[in-house]
């Protein structure tokens, strides 16, 4: 039958190695395994064993005393260690063994023991410091050697640096034949008023300026609308501005004005058709129409609808007490815009010659007087005008046949 395996003997499996070690970090190959153990022998088997052992409990080494040497020298002998020499024993002489028995040689021993160790107790001279070695015996590192000094570049022949040009003060100046003055230019020349070409020339700017020129009422009305974009069909109702702003409140001024003016106008309706429950109310001035100077064109009105249709007419007033000197007076009347209430009362071609109109308050008056630069002349010249005729304008009217 085979002996008991012993598995703390075996030695241990090997492990993976789990990364590579760097350069110069290797560990050195140990055997695997554990040493062998020694045999164990008595030594009452063998009386030589015991002499050994016996001395070698007594026998114990000293080790000398430190000696004290200069700071520098021990700096450098601290790098490098000396062998340490440890005293010899001392050789006991052993007898022959005589006869069979051991016990004289054990007595011999004892002996030798305490001899060996009475001669330890004595003091022990000192010895000499050890000789500190020299400089040149310790190694050296050598230094680390400079790198490498860059290529130098073949000389090149630099030629000196030269400063910039100083800058000139100002503009250059010009060549003084080759100036003109302002009056030598063509407008100069042709508007001078020393010549008689050049007074004329200011004058005709300055009528130009101040005089506007008269264009006949039908080229008028063929422009009238041609530099304006049309209005789209779905623009919206109201217009949206500001609030608080002016074109706000100059809309609710007209909003009013116009909610006014079509209330009395339906007050005049009901006064037509009903005059028992709604009594006529009196005019404040009777006019009778002797011309009509100026009516809105039918292609005018086609354009766009907010236009306003008015009417120029040269009237003269009635004076309810009776006949007396007449008083002419031009009336501009304003039938409003399509589908308002002064539209739905009248129509442009209700105006006529020798009818009655009947005019009610408010109206604008105007006057009109000389002007130095004569544009009012001309005014009165389109119309034909008598000088400081009065001008109204009127909203509330009715034209009587």
């Amino acid at each position: 039958m085979p002996p008991p395996r012993d598995f703390m003997d075996e030695p241990s499996p090997k492990k993976r190695k789990l990364m590579h070690t760097p350069d110069g970090f290797e560990n050195s190959k140990r055997a695997a395994g554990k040493a062998p153990a020694r045999k164990f022998a008595s030594a009452f088997d063998d009386p030589k064993r015991y002499k050994a052992t016996t001395t070698k409990v007594l026998v114990h080494s000293v080790r000398p005393p430190p000696v004290a040497g200069p700071s520098k020298e021990a700096s450098v002998t601290s790098s490098v260690r000396a062998p340490v020499t440890r005293p010899s024993r001392i050789p006991v002489a052993q007898q022959p063994v005589a006869g069979p028995s051991s016990r004289p040689a054990l007595v011999q021993s004892r002996h030798a023991s305490i001899l060996a160790a009475h001669r330890k107790s004595s003091p022990v001279p000192p010895k000499a410091p050890p000789k500190p070695l020299s400089k040149g015996s310790i190694q050296q590192f050598q230094p680390v050697l400079p790198p490498p000094a860059p290529p130098k570049d073949p000389p090149r022949n630099l030629r000196p640096m030269q400063p910039p040009p100083q800058p000139t003060g100002g503009r250059p100046k010009l060549d003084p034949s080759k100036l003109k003055t302002i009056l030598t230019t063509r407008v100069a020349v042709a508007m001078d008023p020393r010549t008689e070409s050049g007074t004329d020339e200011l004058l005709g700017i300055y009528l130009e300026q101040n005089t506007g020129t008269h264009v006949p009422p039908a080229e008028r009305e063929l422009q009238r609308g041609l530099k304006q974009s049309p209005e789209k069909a779905s623009k919206s109702k109201s217009a949206k501005f500001i609030r608080g702003g002016l074109a706000e409140r100059a809309q609710r001024i007209f909003a009013k004005h116009n909610t006014t003016l079509g209330l009395w106008y339906k007050d005049m309706e009901l006064q037509a058709q009903r005059p028992q429950a709604h009594p006529r109310i009196a005019p404040d001035l009777c006019l009778r129409i002797t011309e009509v100077l100026h009516v809105s064109s039918v292609a005018s009105l086609q354009r766009s609808q907010s236009v306003p249709r008015l009417c120029v007419a040269r009237c003269v007033k009635v004076s309810p007490s009776g006949p007396g000197e007449p008083e002419e007076v031009v009336a501009v009347l304003d039938f409003g815009n399509p589908g308002s209430a002064a539209a739905r009362a009248h129509t442009l071609d209700d105006v006529k010659m020798e009818r009655t109109l009947h005019v009610w308050r408010p109206w604008n008056a105007a006057k009109t007087r000389d002007s130095p630069d004569g544009s009012d002349e001309v005014n009165r010249s389109l119309f034909q005008l008598p000088a400081h005729c009065s001008i109204l304008f009127c909203t509330r009217f009715r034209i009587v046949s």
